[in-house]
């Protein structure tokens, strides 16, 4: 489906709020907009909402005050994405939606964390793999279920 110009206006209005966090830029995705921070993408913008990246540490914050993920339907069934809309006040507020951001920020880089620990430990054969899961597990007294994955 194409983008209308009111999607793009408030797409152009919400990265020009977002500034304040650095400089980003967005890209069209899922019919939409992606807004990127150092390579790593953290918003989604969709029907003239903003939806920020959430995970398991930040997902509270926008529960607690009822807002809804990003849903999309596929083969009929509707679909979570792990962005969350952001409270209405934010759109027009600079200083509230760059505290916001920050934290959909946070999440996409503890995502990218883990993937690129996970993509390191495949490039380690398996018993390579236990040792620093053994070693791992020694330091933080915590399995790793993402060494285990590595093959």
């Amino acid at each position: 489906m194409p983008i209308s110009n009111e999607e793009r206006g408030f797409a152009s209005n919400t990265i020009d709020l977002l500034q304040g966090m650095n400089p980003f830029y967005s890209k069209v995705v899922f019919g939409g907009f992606g807004v990127f921070l150092d390579g790593l993408m953290f918003g989604l913008i969709a029907n003239n909402e903003l939806y920020l990246k959430v995970d398991e540490d930040n997902p509270s914050e926008f529960e607690n005050l009822g807002l809804q993920p990003f849903t999309y339907e596929a083969k009929g069934k509707p679909m979570n994405l792990s962005y969350y809309r952001v409270p209405e006040e934010c759109i027009d507020d600079a200083e509230l939606l760059i505290q916001w951001g920050n934290s959909g920020f946070g999440a996409a880089l503890r995502a990218a964390a883990k993937k690129i620990r996970i993509i390191n430990l495949k490039s380690f054969s398996l018993a390579a793999a236990r040792v620093i899961e053994k070693l791992g597990n020694q330091h933080e007294g915590t399995s790793n279920k993402q060494c285990r994955t590595s093959g």
